[in-house]
């Protein structure tokens, strides 16, 4: 009896263990089942937010190429304006160190003919007589008009530089080069700049 009484108890300890380890089982297989979906909710999120930076990155990728596309544009179609200005002007990055001569000999000239100007207007206020004041006013008026040409001349040779000077950006000479151009056509020019 008595060990009937302890085969009793076993079986009533096993079943009560069995039935705790059948409880545990099933709560385990719970969580395994939820870790599973969120597993695979996780993985859904993933696969969506790689679609949307796939989809992003094309985006930014035309968007990058369009841009590329507008600033060829912009260029072949400054290119093709500065070509047809510089045709019409004849200017040229070749011409560029004449022209910028052509500009220091016009100002030259027109200092020279300011000063003839006032020489031939001295000469006309110190004239003694009608005939050599005519002639003093005559050469004046002379120098004064070769001054103004040789001002617009000077001024017409700065523009002509500047745009040869500027047609380094498309000929491949550089931001540095095409500045230090601009910068020496600037001093040369300043004269006929003041004046204009």
């Amino acid at each position: 009896m008595w060990v009937s009484l302890v085969l009793a108890l076993v079986a009533v300890g096993v079943t009560i263990w069995a039935l705790t380890l059948n409880s545990d089982l099933d709560t385990t297989q719970q969580e395994l089942d939820k870790t599973a979906q969120e597993q695979a909710s996780t993985k859904q999120e993933l696969d969506t937010t790689k679609k949307q930076l796939a989809t992003t990155q094309q985006d930014v990728n035309d968007l990058q190429s369009s841009q590329r596309r507008r600033t060829g544009l912009g260029l072949v179609t400054g290119k093709v304006v500065y070509d047809a200005f510089a045709k019409q002007l004849g200017a040229t990055q070749d011409e560029l160190a004449a022209t910028q001569q052509d500009v220091k000999d016009a100002n030259q000239a027109a200092t020279k003919a300011e000063q003839d100007a006032a020489a031939a207007k001295k000469d006309a206020a110190d004239a003694s007589n009608e005939t050599d004041k005519a002639k003093a006013e005559a050469n004046q008026a002379k120098a004064e008009t070769q001054a103004a040409q040789s001002k617009a001349k000077a001024a017409a040779g700065c523009a002509k530089a500047y745009i040869a000077a500027l047609g380094g950006l498309f000929d491949g000479a550089g931001a540095d080069a095409v500045r230090k151009e601009l910068q020496s056509v600037t001093a040369d020019c300043k004269d006929a700049l003041a004046a204009a």
